[in-house]
């Protein structure tokens, strides 16, 4: 599924006919093996002539496609019980890496009450540690409560985000992002004949931290992210008397901090120990 050619090319401190580096190596090899469908594994073995060596890449890949789909019943008050999704994607698109998904979630059982449709685009900067991903999603929704009212959810985001990696950490894998969202949520109540708009744009800025550790029996993640709103991102955004109709005393300018951390440890038998936490603190 991968190119030979491509992966040979992002090896250059194993160029033939040049002393290999294999400090250098290394990087880049651990770099080739950040996807969890490709690993690339080194075969060094004496070359034909003497003073020489031969450098075979073995690479074990998988189908770069995804898809998958889903039913359950985690729904909220006033809406039909079941909720589908769907998603599909694809993990190497042009040969470069390059990833694209597109999901859907809603109610299957009346799609007015709750429809959401998002894409995502992931592109790795050739020869840095960077890489760039858009994101967007559009939900629409129309939920009728007790008592005549009808909440209508209507809104989309677009979101922008770089994210650098952290080269050569040995069993540890660390990576810094920072992003924005440009968000507007158009809500309404309607009760009878009168309707009460409660539009809101905003644009949060998150900066955020992500490692991960593959020990032999065991695995741990961590997540640390700091969201910060602005009263306005070159122009975009509602003004505080908007905030404060939606919320009571909310303001655009706002701050919190979001932690978790999971993990897992293979016990004997075939049994395994897994743990996750979370928590999140906030100024409004």
């Amino acid at each position: 599924y991968t190119s030979p050619m491509e992966v040979r090319n992002q090896v250059p401190a194993l160029k033939e006919g040049e002393v290999p580096n294999f400090t250098q190596a290394q990087t880049e090899l651990t770099a080739l093996n950040r996807g969890p469908k490709r690993q690339v594994m080194p075969l060094v073995k004496q070359g034909a002539l003497p003073g020489t060596m031969d450098v075979d890449l073995k690479v074990d890949d998988q189908s770069p496609w995804r898809a998958s789909v889903g039913l359950n019943n985690d729904y909220s008050a006033d809406t039909k019980e079941l909720r589908a999704t769907a998603s599909i994607g694809h993990d190497n698109l042009w040969q470069r890496g390059h990833s694209a998904s597109l999901s859907f979630f809603g109610a299957p059982q009346d799609l007015d009450e709750t429809q959401v449709f998002s894409a995502s685009y992931t592109a790795p900067l050739a020869g840095t540690n960077w890489s760039l991903e858009a994101s967007g999603y559009v939900s629409d929704s129309n939920v009728a409560t007790v008592g005549g009212t009808n909440v209508l959810g209507k809104g989309h985001s677009i979101g922008l985000k770089a994210t650098y990696t952290v080269p050569d950490t040995g069993s540890w894998y660390h990576a810094f992002s920072f992003g924005v969202d440009l968000k507007n949520n158009k809500e309404a109540i309607r009760l009878g004949g009168s309707t009460d708009d409660v539009p809101l744009k905003y644009a949060p800025f998150t900066l955020g931290y992500s490692g991960f550790h593959q020990g032999e029996r065991s695995q741990v993640g961590l997540g640390l992210s700091l969201v910060a709103g602005t009263s306005s991102f070159l122009g975009y955004g509602s003004d505080a008397l908007a905030f404060d109709y939606k919320r009571y005393k909310a303001s655009p300018s706002f701050m919190l901090v979001k932690a978790d951390v999971n993990g897992s440890y293979n016990l004997a038998n075939d049994w395994q120990l897994g743990f996750r936490g979370a928590a999140q603190l906030t100024d409004s």
